[in-house]
C-alpha cells in the first residue's frame, strides 16, 4: 500500500522533497494524448469549416446584392432609354403632324387664291361685256354710286381704266 500511494503521489507530483511543493502533474497515455489531439482537430477543423461557410455565405449575399444593383441600374438605363426614345417619337409625330396642317392650310389657301383668281378673271369679263353691250354711262353711273354708298365717305377719289376716264368724268 506505501508503494502504491508513492506511485500515486508520483503520479500526480504528491511527493515531498525538503519543504517545497511542486505543483501536480498529470501524465496520460498515448492513447488518451492521440484521443485528446484528435479531438483538437476536430474541433478546429469544425471552426474553421464554418468559418469558411460563414465567408462563402457573406461572399454569397454581397454577390447577389451587387447582381440585384446592377440590374437594377441596368433597368433603369433601358427604362431611360425607352423613355427618351418615346419622347423622340412625339415629338417626330408631333411636327410631321404640324406639318400636314400647315401643308394643307397652304392648300386651302393657293385653292382660295385660284378661285379668287377665276371669280375675278370671270367678273372682268362678265364686266367688259356689260359694259359693251348696255348703256356704259349709266352703268358706270350706278357702280360709282354704289361704291359711294358702301364707303360712307364725305371725300373719295375714284380710279378707273383709261377706255372708261371720259365716262367717268362725265
Amino acid at each position: 500500500s506505501s508503494s502504491s500511494s508513492t506511485v500515486t503521489a508520483l503520479r500526480f507530483g504528491l511527493h515531498r522533497q525538503g519543504s517545497r511543493r511542486r505543483p501536480p502533474v498529470a501524465t496520460m497515455d498515448s492513447t488518451e494524448a492521440q484521443k485528446q489531439i484528435e479531438q483538437m482537430t476536430s474541433f478546429i477543423l469544425s471552426e474553421a469549416t464554418d468559418k469558411a461557410n460563414d465567408i462563402s455565405k457573406k461572399g454569397e449575399e454581397e454577390f447577389s446584392i451587387e447582381v440585384h444593383r446592377l440590374i437594377t441600374e441596368q433597368k433603369e438605363k433601358i427604362r431611360q432609354g425607352y423613355e427618351r426614345k418615346a419622347k423622340q417619337i412625339e415629338t417626330q409625330y408631333a411636327i410631321a403632324k404640324s406639318m400636314a396642317i400647315n401643308k394643307q392650310r397652304l392648300e386651302k389657301i393657293k385653292a382660295r387664291q385660284d378661285v379668287m383668281g377665276n371669280i375675278s378673271e370671270d367678273v372682268k369679263g362678265e364686266l367688259a361685256k356689260a359694259v359693251q353691250a348696255s348703256n356704259s354711262k349709266d352703268y358706270i353711273t350706278k357702280l360709282i354710286v354704289q361704291g359711294l354708298l358702301m364707303l360712307l365717305e364725305t371725300e373719295v377719289g375714284v380710279r378707273c381704266r383709261k377706255c372708261d376716264k371720259q365716262l367717268v368724268n362725265d
